[in-house]
């Protein structure tokens, strides 16, 4: 499961607005918010075992960031599913919550850069 930084709505025209920073400086916003949402998605996700929370990981370059977790069943923890019995089992959203939160930031913080 991933979520790419990218994909915030709105934010690809705050980058085309970005030409008073430079690819280096929007590169570094980028992997720390990277960092931020990997810190607080790892906070928020459920623990039985940790293998979970410890899939995780970030990855940054080429203006874009990417937030992935490993474990073969964190898509199902984040979006929920049904059990084998066939009774629904409720999301435990995790990423979604950080990945929220940071893009909020990480716009304000380019927003900055631009002013």
């Amino acid at each position: 499961m991933s979520m790419n930084i990218g994909d915030v709505s709105g934010l690809l025209s705050e980058l085309e607005a970005l030409n008073k920073a430079t690819p280096a400086e929007i590169q570094a916003e980028l992997d720390t918010a990277a960092q931020n949402v990997l810190a607080s998605a790892q906070d928020a996700a459920p623990v039985l075992t940790g293998e979970m929370r410890d899939s995780g990981h970030a990855d940054s370059g080429n203006l874009e960031s990417t937030v992935t977790f490993d474990a073969d069943y964190a898509l199902f923890v984040e979006m929920g599913h049904l059990s084998r019995a066939g009774n629904p089992v409720p999301p435990q959203h995790f990423l979604l919550p950080a990945f929220y939160d940071e893009a909020n930031a990480l716009q304000a913080r380019l927003e900055d850069k631009t002013s």
